[in-house]
Parts: structure tokens; C-alpha cells; sequence
């Protein structure tokens, strides 16, 4: 850029030094340019302007030459001396400039250029003085760019091969640096030639982000082995619209304890299990209410009769579930034989009989195929029993008269050692609770005719 810059403000200077001189010279009443030295032509060669006019080329255009009294009488041209001394680089050869490396040259200091004015000749008639012709300012040659080095040649893309009949020319840069095109990746391969570079089709890993599939998916065949298994997506359990779905009744209480063994009392583990049940029912979308929430019974249970005592105390709890759809009454059975165990649900069968028994069938179901499964323990199935087989001297059981579908159930014996060691684990407790949820449920789908 410095060399360039430098070029042609010489070429300006020297073209004004040129016009300067020739309006001296046509103020002196002189036409003809003068000669161009061999100095000056070397100089005007050198920094890329065109030779000036030859003197024959104007030699015809001048009068004849004043007499010497003319000349005496003319004034004195210009000293050389005052003619500046113009800085011009040394020429360079177009043949060097093509083959030379494109790198800033060292600054020459070229040798002073003086321009001379040549006397003039002797006039031999009168004296004419004719307008000198005009001078045109040559126009600026444009500069010309150093070719740029061949690229090398460029490593195999896959198929895709630089074109060079279609490879658009590297214009030069503003600055005078030649632009070296870097060597042709996949994505200037395609920019050059217009087809894309073959890719090698990625080997897809399950750890890989799904991000695209190079290969084309397969269909699959209309078999039974390959097409996708719907999982059935259960309708909701019917439900009342504000109202209870389902009543638990926690067996017993601190005032009436109930069965005992294995370190565990009747009351406090219906309780407990009472509580499990409730939470799979509300996680269904169910409404459900309690009995009791604590150890605590509902009336005073002071009465001397025991009878009466059991009676009120149930009455009492038929009334705080009321409005419910169903009613279950959770207990633990004992026997005075240790040997006695296995589970089985009572319904009352003067009240709600059809529905009261499709209950109970429902949840001893349940609850017999699950603790089978969870524990190994093979529990008994006592069966579907009507609460008059129990025996009680007041027929069907207090708890089984409200105005519902009501089951009592004996999930296991507390008095038998094996299946008290199970309900003292809390596992053996969720399953069935499980059983308890499923059972209801599936009584509810079953009345609503799904």
C-alpha cells in the first residue's frame, strides 16, 4: 500500500512539473514541448506514464526560428535549477512484477530527474506567435494486481472435486495483498463446484443425541410380533358427585380391644391399616371417611350390657358414614387354636344381599391371590361367608345394617404365630391394603357395569 501511495503522488508531482513548464514556455511565446531527455524518458518508463510527445511529431507546427535580436530580446527560460528534483522508484519489469513473491518491496531512493529546457533555434521570418496545442493529462494506469499463487493441490473430498472451469476468480484486495485461497474443505468444495461432498454415514450409538437417522426406516411387517401393544388407559372409577364413595370402619377400639398375638392388639393395627386404604382410595379419585381416626370408640361404652354396648357403638359409627356408597368394616380374626388362620369376609345377606356379597367376593379375592403372591405364605381362603354362620346370639352383626352394601372383613388370624409374624411387617400390612383398594375398586367398576 506504501509503495503504491508513494508511485503515484510522483506521477502527480512529475505531471505538474511537465504543465508548469509548458506554460512557462508558452508564456515566452513558445509552442513547441520540449524534448524529452533520455533521463526523463528513463524516469517516465520507470514510473509507469507514457513517453512524452517526440519533437518531430510537432517539429512541422513551429515557425521558423527568431533572429538572434529575438532571442536577445526574449526573456531568459527558467534555471534548471529551479526545477524540483522528483523522486521516482526504478522501474521494474512486467516480466519480474508477474513471477515476484508478493511481499513489501525495500525503498529505493531513485536519482534526481532534473528537466531542461533546450534553446531555441534561431527564427529565419517574422516572428508568429501561434496558441500552443492542447495538453491532455494522461489518465492514471490502473494498478496492477500480482497474480496470486497457485493453491496447492487439495486432499480428496469423498467424491467431490474443486472445478476450476466453475471456480468463481479471487479478486484482489484493496490493500494491495494478494489473497492466497485457503485450501478447499468440504464446505468450500461445495461452495466451488455446487456438489456437496460425499459424507460417510455416522454409525448411530444409543448414547448419541437424537439429533437425525441417516438410515431410512424400516417398516414394519403387519404381525402381531411387531406392531405396538396399546396399554388400555382405565377409565375413572365412578364416583358420587359430592358425596362419600366408600366407608372404613377401623374393627374395635381401646375400649373394646379386640384379638391379640404376636405382640400385636386388634384395634391399634386396623387402625394402621385402615389408614393405608384410605390413602390408595383418595390417590383413585374416591371420596372416603373414617369411622374412627383414633384409638379412641365414638359413644362412652359404659353400659353394663355388653350387647348394648357393641349395639350403640355401631349404631354410632353407621351414622357417621352416612351417605356413603359402600361400607367396610376392617378386622384381624382369633381363635383359641393356634392352628386356625386364613382369610374370609362376612355380608349380611337381608341387607343390600346381592350387592353386599359381590363386595365381599371382590375383596377376599384380592386379598387372598396377593398375600399368596407377596409372602409365599399359602393363606387359607375361608370364603364368602353370611355374618348368621358366626353364630352371635343377635343374629346379623350390628355392623352390617346400615342403609348401604356392608362386608366385614377377617383378613388373618392374629392368634396364629406364623401369620402374626407376617402382619408385623409393615410389607405384609401394604399388600393388603393393596387388596383392600384393588377389591373395592374393582366392585365399583363392576356395579357401573365396566
Amino acid at each position: 500500500m506504501e509503495e503504491r501511495t508513494i508511485v503515484r503522488l510522483l506521477q502527480t508531482v512529475l505531471v505538474a512539473s511537465v504543465l508548469g513548464l509548458l506554460l512557462a514556455a508558452c508564456a515566452t511565446g513558445v509552442t513547441a514541448p520540449p524534448a524529452a531527455t533520455p533521463a526523463t524518458a528513463g524516469a517516465l518508463a520507470g514510473g509507469g506514464l507514457p513517453s512524452p510527445v517526440p519533437a518531430t511529431a510537432t517539429a512541422t507546427a513551429l515557425p521558423a526560428s527568431p533572429t538572434p535580436a529575438a532571442v536577445a530580446a526574449a526573456p531568459a527560460p527558467p534555471s534548471p535549477a529551479a526545477s524540483p528534483a522528483l523522486p521516482l522508484p526504478a522501474a521494474t519489469s512486467p516480466a519480474a512484477t508477474a513471477t515476484r513473491p508478493v511481499s513489501p518491496p525495500a525503498r529505493v531512493q531513485p536519482p534526481a530527474v532534473t528537466a531542461t529546457v533546450p534553446p531555441l533555434a534561431p527564427a529565419t521570418g517574422p516572428t508568429v506567435e501561434a496558441s500552443p496545442p492542447p495538453v491532455e493529462t494522461p489518465p492514471l494506469p490502473p494498478l496492477t494486481a500480482t497474480a496470486p499463487p497457485a493453491p496447492p493441490p487439495a486432499a480428496p473430498l469423498g467424491t467431490a472435486v474443486p472445478s476450476t472451469a466453475t471456480q468463481p476468480a479471487v479478486a484482489p484486495a484493496a490493500t494491495g495483498t494478494a489473497v492466497v485461497p485457503a485450501t478447499p474443505t468440504a464446505a468450500t468444495a461445495t461452495r466451488l463446484t455446487g456438489t456437496p461432498a460425499a459424507r460417510p454415514s455416522p454409525t448411530p450409538t444409543p448414547a448419541a443425541a437424537p439429533t437425525w437417522t441417516p438410515a431410512a426406516r424400516a417398516e414394519p411387517s403387519p404381525t402381531a410380533a411387531t406392531l405396538p401393544t396399546a396399554t388400555p388407559t382405565p377409565s375413572p372409577v365412578p364416583v358420587y358427585s359430592g358425596r362419600i364413595d366408600v366407608a372404613l370402619d377401623p374393627g374395635h377400639s381401646v375400649a373394646d380391644p379386640g384379638a391379640s398375638g404376636g405382640g400385636l392388639v386388634e384395634h391399634e393395627l386396623t387402625l394402621r391399616l385402615a389408614r393405608l386404604v384410605r390413602a390408595r382410595l383418595e390417590t383413585r379419585g374416591l371420596a372416603v371417611v373414617m369411622t374412627r381416626t383414633d384409638e379412641h370408640p365414638l359413644t362412652a361404652y359404659k353400659n353394663r350390657d355388653e350387647t348394648t354396648r357393641i349395639r350403640l357403638e355401631q349404631e354410632a359409627r353407621i351414622a357417621a358414614a352416612a351417605g356413603a356408597r359402600l361400607y367396610v368394616s376392617l378386622h384381624f380374626n382369633g381363635h383359641s387354636d393356634p392352628e386356625a388362620g386364613g382369610s374370609s369376609v362376612y355380608y349380611n345377606p337381608d341387607n343390600h344381599g346381592p350387592e353386599s356379597r359381590q363386595l365381599a367376593a371382590a375383596i377376599q379375592a384380592e386379598i387372598v391371590a396377593r398375600v399368596r403372591a407377596a409372602t409365599g405364605y399359602p393363606l387359607r381362603d375361608r370364603g364368602v361367608l353370611s355374618d348368621l354362620t358366626a353364630g352371635k346370639p343377635y343374629g346379623h352383626f350390628f355392623s352390617l345394617r346400615g342403609p348401604f352394601p356392608s362386608v366385614l372383613v377377617e383378613a388373618m388370624f392374629l392368634t396364629n404365630p406364623r401369620e402374626a409374624a407376617l402382619l408385623a411387617d409393615a410389607a405384609t400390612l401394604d399388600v393388603l391394603a393393596d387388596a383392600y383398594a384393588a377389591g373395592i375398586e374393582r366392585y365399583l367398576r363392576e356395579a357401573a357395569g365396566q
